[in-house]
């Protein structure tokens, strides 16, 4: 069996696309977002401001999706050379 060498980005869409989000703000500024992603492991990552006066909500969460889709991309990669090394001993 031929395993394709690449991750792809629909891939990695798909992987966030179902997965369940939970979002908190423990404190002024600071976001935290976790993902629990279809196969039930979870990542979580944050976001802050130096001025909680100036926290802007979306600013935080789309900085704390961005920094989980690269975990994702990471998380992918690693498997797929485990699932590469498994296979043919690479």
């Amino acid at each position: 069996m031929r395993i394709e060498k690449r991750v792809s980005p629909e891939r990695v869409e798909d992987i966030i696309a179902e997965a369940e989000e939970g979002v908190w703000e423990p404190f002024p500024g600071v976001t935290i977002v976790a993902w629990r992603l279809p196969n039930g492991f979870t990542i979580s990552d944050q976001s802050g401001c130096v001025d909680p006066s100036k926290y802007d909500r979306a600013i935080g969460l789309a900085i704390a999706r961005d920094h989980l889709k690269a975990k994702v991309w990471q998380l992918e990669g690693y498997l797929l050379t485990q699932r590469v090394f498994d296979a043919e001993g690479f």
